[in-house]
């Protein structure tokens, strides 16, 4: 049967990129091609949508995959199908089985190869966004990605359909979103965002084009800063975070957010754009944190043994390389707080296991050494110990002993 691969796949070839991902799309109903094709290559195949017979293969080989997703026709005919897709970059066709047509050249009804050599980005009708307003994100996220110029007519539209986005799954909104902040340089597609209203419906923010400016300018100060000290955290930053946000993406986040929203507005926004526990807690941990004062503290009241320095550092909050980088980068102006943040990083890489410093003591051996009836005060004993040891104060195990010791002595004195 004649068969095609479009989309993405055609327009990554043409950049001599290496996709991972093949759309292909026949005029009937594929299903028993793509089982066959499954069992040609030792894939596995499932439904994506039975009800439109779509489905998709998956194909693993050690640690690389490939996703074949197969499709009938979306209108009556292969031109009609393109022209129904978003911009006219994914609109593009190559048959993979003879046809009465020259099966080696490339379908492209919507004039996508030409807008791709003039790094355009363009829809491929006036109805593109207003049939699923997600595509004003995904537009920003392809000009990021690709290094495109979203053309003037297509802002306007993309205009226009922003604030439906409202209405949009968040799940959609947070995978292309986090696809842009973690790509290379998110700005550009977050400046067509923001020009088009974007941005205050995604994060919910009442704010003008001055503070939405200012927020992107952030972003690229971040970026700036990063690059200038790619020596001290290069690998930590392509770490991911969650499925498609990278350490490097969350930070760019937080920088965006600084500007636009407060603090303990921030578990609101990531519930509400479904992002998971543990990114929402790590983007507040960032925005709650001041940097300058917890730096002041640090050349100030912090030992400078090693040990001491790590386990400063897991006070910071939910992430400590988080932390550490933002305040970096926050203590930009301040070379000695750097300076020292830099031993606090090598510190922390040294020692931690699991993302945490193994206490002297633990928690049983701090029970052990209270009275009945006084467990509930081990978690405090612990932190009062910790803060002892950052200050320089206990330095080995038999000092941490001591240390308790007076400390309950003193609480069954007060008793």
């Amino acid at each position: 049967m004649e068969c095609f691969l479009v989309g993405g796949a055609v327009r990554d070839l043409l950049l001599e990129k290496s996709p991972c991902d093949f759309d292909l799309i026949t005029p009937g109903d594929p299903t028993d091609l793509a089982q066959d094709w499954a069992k040609h290559c030792g894939g596995r195949w499932f439904w994506l949508d039975e009800s439109r017979r779509q489905s998709r293969v998956v194909l693993r080989r050690e640690d690389r995959q490939w996703f074949f997703d197969f499709a009938p026709y979306r209108a009556a005919s292969l031109e009609a199908d393109l022209s129904e897709r978003d911009f006219t970059i994914n609109a593009m066709a190559v048959a993979l089985a003879p046809s009465s047509e020259d099966h080696e050249s490339i379908y492209d009804p919507c004039h996508g190869r030409e807008d791709l050599a003039k790094g355009i980005l363009r829809t491929c009708s006036a109805e593109s966004f207003q049939q699923d307003p997600l595509r004003v994100v995904r537009a920003a996220r392809f000009a990021s990605c690709l290094g495109l110029t979203m053309d003037a007519a297509s802002a306007d539209l993309a205009a226009e359909s922003a604030p439906k986005l409202q209405a949009i799954a968040p799940e959609r909104i947070k995978t292309e979103l986090f696809t842009l902040v973690s790509c290379e340089n998110p700005v550009t597609g977050l400046r067509i965002l923001g020009r088009v209203g974007a941005i205050e419906v995604i994060f919910q923010a009442n704010i003008d084009s001055v503070q939405c400016e200012q927020a992107l300018a952030r972003v690229e100060h971040l970026d700036r800063h990063l690059v200038e000290h790619s020596a001290l955290a290069k690998q930590s930053l392509s770490e991911a975070v969650e499925s498609g946000l990278t350490r490097q993406g969350l930070l760019r986040l937080a920088a965006l957010l600084q500007k636009l929203i407060s603090a303990d507005q921030v578990p609101h926004l990531a519930r509400s754009l479904a992002f998971s526990i543990a990114t929402g807690i790590r983007l507040q941990s960032l925005l709650r944190l001041n940097a300058e004062q917890f730096g002041n503290d640090l050349l100030t009241r912090v030992a400078g043994t090693p040990r001491a320095l790590a386990l400063w550092a897991s006070t910071l909050g939910r992430d400590a390389r988080d932390a550490l980088l933002w305040m970096h980068f926050r203590c930009s102006d301040h070379a000695d707080i750097r300076h020292r943040l830099e031993e606090v990083w090598h510190a922390w890489d040294h020692l931690a296991e699991d993302n945490r410093i193994l206490p002297l003591l633990d928690g049983h051996q701090v029970s052990e050494m209270l009275p009945e009836g006084k467990g509930r005060e081990v978690g405090e004993l612990l932190d009062a110990l910790k803060q002892a040891e950052i200050e320089g104060r206990i330095e080995n195990a038999e000092d941490a002993r001591n240390f308790l010791k007076l400390q309950v002595q003193k609480e069954i004195d007060k008793d």
